[in-house]
């Protein structure tokens, strides 16, 4: 029976009639042994019936399949990671250059920004210290990022006159004092060059009329820290007054110029009537309006205030590089 049922297995795979004998257990062994040869050529007999489009996919595909665990594999050449790496550091350098346009063009006026170059800072001689009431014992206590600005004379007196007024971002009253004859020597070349040599004076908001003895000025922001009010009410001086400032003479590194920040006192000059800057004329009736400010003549002729002239509202000396009035 189990011959039978080989017999008909053997006959119904090789497709051999019912007139084949049967095989032996030789004939049996010798086939099985062919068993490969057999099924190879039958499926030789298969593939020839194929068109012959289908034939070369076929052989196309046995050849890829069987070439591709030998094929080599490309390492990036030496140029390749050269290339890209460059690529990758310039993409770097670009990002940071634009991270800093982008910083220094938002920042305005005397707000920091990026530091200036402080191999190049000229700082005058220190000024005498004063023996005033006014001064204190911590001479940037108040003062929002103290670590920008170094102090030369941790309190001294100056005098001179308002030429310009304004209130920065972060909360101080800016204005910029042009020292009379036996103060001029307090401000250096960035001074010269930004703010028409005029010394920088900044009153912050824990000094300011208002402010609640023992509060904050304003709530903190970020890592804006505005101090306790100390109640002393400094009043913002009007553009044209001749006055006495007292407080620190500091370099601000960020800027290079020089300052008196924080202002301690400013004190109007009694005896003597409001007047123009000298140099703006016999005209006492165009002063610059407090609180009119443009960072730049660009966007003076943004806001269609161009041309200003000297006396009017806007009009500061950094604007006006040759002097001559517009």
């Amino acid at each position: 029976s189990r011959r039978t049922r080989v017999d008909s297995d053997w006959k119904a795979a090789m497709g051999v009639d019912d007139f084949f004998e049967g095989i032996g257990a030789t004939t049996f062994s010798l086939m099985r042994a062919r068993m490969p040869v057999v099924i190879v050529a039958a499926g030789w007999r298969r593939f020839r019936r194929w068109a012959w489009w289908v034939q070369a996919t076929v052989v196309l595909a046995v050849v890829l399949m069987g070439t591709a665990p030998f094929a080599p594999r490309d390492k990036p050449s030496s140029n390749a990671v050269s290339s890209t790496t460059a690529l990758k550091e310039s993409t770097t350098a670009t990002n940071s250059t634009t991270a800093a346009s982008v910083a220094t063009t938002l920042a305005p006026a005397d707000e920091e920004g990026p530091p200036s170059a402080s191999a190049n800072i000229s700082v005058p001689a220190a000024p005498v210290a004063a023996k005033s009431s006014a001064c204190r014992s911590n001479p940037l206590a108040n003062v929002y990022h103290p670590e920008r600005l170094r102090v030369i004379t941790p309190c001294t007196t100056v005098t001179g006159t308002v030429r310009s007024v304004r209130r920065e971002g972060d909360g101080d009253v800016h204005f910029d004092l042009a020292l009379d004859g036996a103060f001029t020597g307090l401000t250096n070349d960035a001074n010269r060059a930004q703010q028409g040599a005029d010394l920088v004076v900044e009153i912050v908001p824990a000094d300011e009329p208002g402010c609640a003895t023992g509060q904050a000025p304003r709530q903190a922001s970020g890592s804006y820290d505005y101090g306790i009010c100390t109640g002393i009410g400094v009043t913002t001086p009007k553009v044209g007054v001749h006055v006495t400032v007292t407080g620190p003479y500091v370099l601000d590194s960020v800027h290079g110029w020089m300052e008196i920040h924080p202002a301690w006192a400013v004190v109007a000059d009694a005896t003597s009537p409001a007047a123009p800057v000298a140099g703006a004329g016999s005209s006492t009736s165009a002063l610059p309006a407090v609180g009119v400010y443009y960072a730049n003549c660009t966007a003076a002729r943004a806001a269609g205030a161009a041309p200003i002239h000297r006396g009017d509202p806007g009009y500061r000396p950094a604007l006006d590089r040759d002097g001559d009035g517009v």
